[in-house]
């Protein structure tokens, strides 16, 4: 048995050959082997091992598999080709359009080997040509006076949230992991519907970089869905919550959504549009239908979330559950959807101004 060379100099050999065949230098082996005093035998097995090690003989023992890689490559072929609408699928339903004989289970190991599973589909609005055109056009101004993440901190996104307690069905999909902003994988929900039960609670909140506002409940006399009126937006919100952000000489711009109470209307005039021009309040409103370009959905979001996870009929009221719900929501969290507005403003680009995954 020959002499055993230590890591360096096995390394020195290895390095040495590569560098030299890769720049097609002409080379003698003999001469490199006697360069770096290794023995003619034992270099050679060592560049053999290496070969072995970077190109293992294939596996030709054992049962042939069941789906094969042409498999695999027809069912990929078909989630792609048809998007969403093949990515319901179930596992035994995907391998029957492909003509393959298999059960749930070995569809779903093999598929996993691709890195597809079964997720709950992000559930987004339909986005029209006309609204999606708009989202563009808004994306690419925002891009142009606000290209890097910390252009985004002086804005306040504020909008109103309704809770009520109700069961909804999610669909699952098939989808591998980083897909979430793939438009195949975004489950687009039909306008909502106006038969559902009266709103319980309508809150009101605001948040931005390193700022989370309290939650302010309201209430609307003159309707039962919580619409916000201009006589309650100008008495409850502008008046007893901006105002004193303003008195404090705090600076920021107000992100509303395009709501008739936010002073959206036609009319030249009203007490809400007046309010903010004699207050000198800096403001804009979000595109029509992007709630993924309002951070303060995503905050709504999880406290839905922790609400339908926590509620019980002995345990705290909705209410209690609602205020839960907000307190858990951190400020670097927020800090963190708000450096995201230029890759959501990217992304709506990427998608020809359909709903992304934010």
């Amino acid at each position: 048995m020959g002499p055993h060379y230590p890591t360096p100099v096995r390394c020195r050999l290895l390095g040495t050959t590569a560098f030299l065949k890769g720049h097609k230098i002409p080379f003698v082996h003999a001469d490199l082997f006697q360069e770096l005093h290794i023995r003619k035998t034992q270099a050679w097995k060592i560049l053999h091992d290496d070969k072995e090690r970077r190109h293992p003989a294939i596996e030709t023992r054992g049962r042939k598999p069941i789906i094969t890689p042409a498999d695999l490559q027809r069912m990929e072929e078909i989630l792609w080709q048809y998007g969403f609408k093949a990515r319901q699928l179930s596992w035994q339903a995907l391998a029957n359009e492909a003509g393959i004989k298999a059960c749930p289970q070995t569809v779903k190991t093999a598929m996993g080997t691709l890195q597809y599973r079964k997720c709950i589909a992000c559930e987004k609005g339909c986005v029209s040509p006309s609204n999606a055109k708009r989202r563009i056009e808004d994306a690419k101004r925002a891009l142009h006076f606000r290209p890097k993440p910390e252009d985004w901190r002086d804005i306040r996104w504020s909008d109103e949230c309704h809770f009520t307690i109700c069961r909804e069905g999610k669909i699952r999909i098939i989808r591998k992991p980083g897909e979430r902003y793939c438009p195949d994988c975004i489950h687009h929900q039909p306008p909502d519907d106006k038969s559902v039960p009266v709103i319980r609670y309508h809150v009101w909140a605001a948040v931005g970089y390193d700022f989370k506002s309290e939650l302010h409940f309201y209430e609307v006399p003159t309707n039962t869905n919580g619409k916000m009126s201009l006589q309650i937006y100008h008495d409850e919100i502008l008046e007893g919550v901006v105002r004193p952000w303003l008195d404090a000489g705090q600076h920021f711009v107000l992100e509303e959504d395009g709501d008739s109470g936010h002073g959206t209307g036609r009319n030249s005039t009203n007490i809400v549009k007046d309010w903010k021009e004699a207050h000198g309040l800096k403001h804009y409103f979000n595109t029509p239908g992007s709630p993924d370009l309002s951070p303060i959905e995503n905050c709504w979001r999880a406290v839905k979330q922790y609400v339908r996870a926590n509620v019980s009929i002995t345990g705290p009221s909705l209410i209690e559950l609602v205020l839960a719900g907000w307190a858990r929501i951190t400020k670097a969290s927020i800090n963190k959807m708000v450096d995201s507005m230029v890759e959501r403003m990217k992304a709506v680009l990427a998608g020809d101004g359909q709903m992304t995954g934010y």
